[in-house]
């Protein structure tokens, strides 16, 4: 109850729930980060047939950071396992795949 003794007032605080991070182990998400995974990157393409959706990001590209959580929440989603693939390529650390897709400008998907 409030000062005015009134339950169920407009000031009352509610409950906000919390929003659920993607899970850190997403066998739909592969982030390419180093030089080694980009031989990974070529294999992945040759060894499937679901759709492979590419962000190219860097970490210290602003619209990425707004752009790439709302790409792994997608993906992340029940009814879209085992049927699109996320591939985060990380421009600033495997260069040669984005310089092969002539990626100028961040986020591109």
């Amino acid at each position: 109850m409030n000062k005015s003794g009134d339950k169920d007032s407009p000031l009352k605080a509610k409950s906000v729930k919390k929003e659920e991070e993607p899970s850190e182990k997403n066998d739909n998400i592969i982030d390419f980060t180093s030089e080694d995974k980009a031989v990974d990157f070529v294999k992945l393409f040759m060894n499937t047939t679901t759709p492979v959706l590419i962000d190219f990001y860097a970490d210290w590209c602003e619209p990425c950071k707004q752009l790439t959580p709302l790409l792994e929440k997608v993906v992340s989603k029940e009814e879209n396992q085992n049927k699109i693939i996320l591939a985060k390529v990380n421009v600033d650390k495997v260069g040669e795949i984005a310089a092969s897709f002539e990626i100028e400008t961040l986020p591109t998907v």
